[in-house]
């Protein structure tokens, strides 16, 4: 059968359960990503119509699991484009997954999104003309040598609170910053435990919660550091479920920060400060 057969095919069955929605899902990510495009191009347009409905209906944990299934042949650029705009989890299977040509790679990487490029760190087997595109925007430590202890290392590292009248920041109170390939697989870790527990009966009991009259601070270690991601802009769109009610929206790019994060370059210990709830009140050392 012809790509247009087989993909006229799958989208002639509705997919009205649970299962038939995850079955035509799989069947979609491999015909897409086996090829690109065919002669029906309004057969393709429904393919990819559909490809976003069932995504909607499917957790992004189960999503990024087919991803990273063996058997799945995955070549195509414009999948790869297409999933790097979804959730962190789905972006980084993809983006870890997906086989391209030098120029495919050349022509993908400006089009993603700038916290997708990031996932591309992981790659060791990058064309070399794709690797020097990824430094210049901003993409510069692929293959740094990893931390003796790397479930020690945090995107966001605090300096520690500083006293109206202090002139310098505590600096025995800071960590290490996020150099690792791993911790960005950490996160996506996280990312997928906290699904599972908010997905199971009574799974909100671990989950983050507001003040509702009772001093939780007080039941906590002080915080040592959270990993975020943010939007173009440097708002906060994503961070560790205990502090992410702390943070969502909290701009990032301010003072030096801003103007750094403006330029698309990297963060090496930029000053920030935070407020609103105690445990994040105060100034930060960024590292992204």
């Amino acid at each position: 059968m012809q790509f247009d057969d087989r993909l006229a095919t799958v989208l002639r069955h509705r997919a009205s359960g649970t299962r038939a929605a995850r079955t035509q899902y799989r069947q979609l990510l491999d015909l897409l990503g086996a090829r690109r495009g065919g002669s029906d191009q309004q057969l393709l347009a429904a393919a990819w119509l559909r490809l976003g409905a069932l995504g909607e209906t499917i957790p992004a944990t189960e999503r990024a699991a087919m991803i990273d299934e063996p058997g799945l042949r995955f070549r195509n650029p414009e999948l790869a484009a297409h999933l790097a705009g979804e959730e962190p989890e789905v972006a980084a299977a993809a983006l870890g997954r997906v086989q391209l040509s030098e120029t495919d790679w050349e022509t993908l990487i400006p089009s993603l999104p700038v916290r997708a490029r990031g996932f591309l760190r992981l790659r060791r087997d990058l064309p070399a003309k794709a690797t020097r595109l990824l430094e210049q925007l901003g993409i510069h430590d692929r293959g740094l040598p990893e931390p003796a202890d790397a479930k020690d290392q945090r995107n966001v590292v605090p300096v520690g609170r500083v006293a109206a009248n202090d002139s310098e920041p505590n600096a025995t109170e800071s960590g290490a910053a996020l150099k690792s390939p791993q911790a960005i697989g950490a996160i996506v870790e996280r990312i997928k435990a906290y699904k599972r527990a908010r997905a199971r009966p009574g799974g909100d009991a671990g989950a983050p919660r507001l003040p509702l009259g009772e001093n939780r601070d007080t039941e906590r270690p002080p915080l040592l550091g959270f990993s975020v991601t943010t939007d173009a802009d440097g708002r906060i769109d994503w961070a560790e479920p205990e502090v992410a009610p702390m943070l969502f929206g909290t701009l990032i790019a301010q003072g030096n920060a801003g103007i750094v994060m403006r330029r698309r370059q990297p963060l090496r210990s930029e000053e920030v400060e935070l407020s609103g709830a105690p445990a994040i009140a105060g100034r930060w050392v960024v590292d992204a």
